[in-house]
């Protein structure tokens, strides 16, 4: 969803009007979009889409445009809702592509991550054969066309940044995190292929000791499965393998098990220490990811790489605010100044980052960078912040990006649409 504003803030800027739309039943706003509806797990947004439609009237909504952005092909839940024959529109039809296939107004795409199975996008052949598809799309993930090839055949590509409105000024040296402390930090959704866990182990097993709190911030979805986050704190707290002090902050009901900290399904936030004195810290989500990079004077970034390259919002987030970067090569871009280490195809569980040789060793890779990079003196930090603020602000700046995207709609930025 950061995606989408960052883009129709760049549309706006070229002399074009932009609107984030979608799709209700009710054609109202759901009570979890908007600041300050912040809720556990990850079925909410800190803001509202700019047009609210009826579901039933998509076609009338999108006639009104002259162009319409599809912001992914990936849509697993309408997807699956079809698959199942309870679609809303047509029982066996996901609503976006029968919303695109009543319309009369030409449609592009884009991609985002590196993997497109044909599982996840079953549709797809369906969409791309719709007489609106103009037969050209943007890829923010320069692998991802060539990758899915079979998918999409005849399909012109056009790779693109993503788009981001700079918060600081790209001359701006102010730094993230306290003064008087060495935070290192994480955001993000928290789940098993954005590495959080990692980050957390290898804290727990002191290779970044110059830290005096590793928070992990982002939110987790909710479901009758053990939290992601319960997972992290077990393997740290209750012998899985680990047995270290720490602390989970959930309501413990009758019955429940006090150890745990209440219930292992909601993403309750916890504290644990490490052997030699730095906290790991899981935060929670978070409305404002600038805000939760401010934080933190070192940002890590692990993505898997078979989930994802190129890099990211938490990333941009983080150079924003003013943070020093580590990051899985798949994830970094040479344009930044920042530590690399090697990239990850996918992470297994906490248990095997900590009794299996070769994944200690990939721990102990991502805690020397955070190391070296805690040896920059303030000076050098700032030195840091204002280049890649600089480089942040040109390669990334939406009305750059949002012209690859007109361009590829067939219309030119200073037309009027």
């Amino acid at each position: 969803m950061s995606w989408a504003y960052h883009l129709r803030d760049g549309i706006r800027e070229n002399g074009h009007e932009c609107d984030v739309v979608t799709l209700t039943r009710s054609g109202k706003p759901r009570s979890v979009w908007g600041a300050g509806n912040m809720r556990p797990g990850i079925r909410w947004w800190g803001q509202s889409p700019d047009v609210v439609g009826r579901t039933s009237d998509a076609g009338y909504v999108l006639d009104q445009y002259d162009g319409v952005i599809l912001s992914d092909v990936r849509t697993v839940m309408q997807d699956k809702e079809a698959a199942k024959g309870k679609a809303y529109l047509q029982p066996d039809v996901p609503d976006y592509l029968s919303a695109l296939a009543d319309t009369r107004t030409p449609f592009i795409f884009a991609l985002h991550g590196n993997n497109y199975p044909p599982s996840e996008v079953p549709y797809v052949s369906q969409l791309l054969e719709l007489p609106n598809f103009l037969g050209r799309a943007v890829t923010h993930s320069p692998t991802s066309p060539d990758l899915s090839r079979h998918l999409w055949p005849d399909t012109e590509f056009t790779v693109s940044p993503l788009p981001y409105r700079m918060r600081t000024a790209a001359d701006d040296e102010t730094l993230a995190g306290p003064s008087e402390a060495e935070h290192v930090g994480i955001t993000g959704r928290y789940i098993t292929t954005k590495g959080h866990h990692a980050l957390g182990m290898a804290a727990a097993l002191d290779l970044m000791p110059s830290a005096d709190r590793v928070q992990l911030w982002g939110a987790s979805s909710l479901s009758l499965a053990a939290s992601a986050t319960y997972k992290t704190f077990e393997a740290m707290v209750l012998g899985k393998p680990m047995t270290l002090p720490g602390v989970r902050h959930g309501v413990i009901k009758p019955g429940e098990r006090v150890e745990t900290g209440g219930d292992v399904i909601r993403p309750y936030l916890w504290e644990v220490t490490a052997p030699g004195g730095t906290q790991v810290e899981y935060k929670g989500g978070y409305e404002d990811g600038f805000a939760a990079c401010a934080n933190l004077n070192v940002h890590v970034d692990l993505t898997a790489s078979d989930f994802s390259d190129g890099m990211e919002y938490s990333q941009f987030e983080a150079i924003d605010a003013g943070c020093m970067q580590v990051s899985v090569e798949s994830m970094w871009s040479t344009d930044f100044m920042g530590r690399a280490v090697k990239s990850v195809p996918s992470w297994p569980g906490e248990a095997k980052l900590v009794r299996q040789p070769a994944w200690q060793a990939v721990l102990r890779e991502v805690g020397e960078a955070v190391e070296e990079v805690l040896t920059f003196d303030e000076s050098q930090r700032r030195t840091v912040a204002r280049f890649n603020r600089t480089v942040l602000a040109a390669k990334h700046a939406p009305a750059v990006v949002a012209r690859t995207f007109l361009t590829t709609m067939g219309v030119a930025p200073e037309e009027n649409t």
